[in-house]
């Protein structure tokens, strides 16, 4: 992978949010890859993220797997997981590892 590719799978993933990336947007892709931002926003209430916010992640993550990066954005999530959860630090490994 070139820098520039690098640099922009860092831009999506932090605009994103990692640990976001990693509870909701990557499970929920992989399982249907044609879910919407609405489903994904009814299934994760919880999280007070607006309609706006919820579109944009839902986007950015699928143009991760559209175009075959979602194992980089992992990788880079795993590599600069000063600040995570140690459990949502496992899940990445895991997913990395499927």
């Amino acid at each position: 992978m070139n820098n520039i590719k690098d640099l922009e799978i860092k831009t999506i993933v932090n605009r994103i949010g990692r640990e976001a990336f990693i509870t909701i947007f990557y499970p929920e892709i992989k399982l249907n890859p044609e879910i919407t931002s609405n489903e994904i926003s009814l299934k994760y209430s919880d999280r007070k993220y607006t309609d706006k916010s919820w579109n944009s992640r839902t986007s950015k993550s699928k143009r991760l797997f559209r175009e075959g990066l979602e194992k980089e954005a992992l990788r880079y999530i795993i590599e600069s997981s000063g600040k995570l959860d140690s459990d949502v630090f496992k899940k990445a490994e895991s997913y990395l590892n499927e």
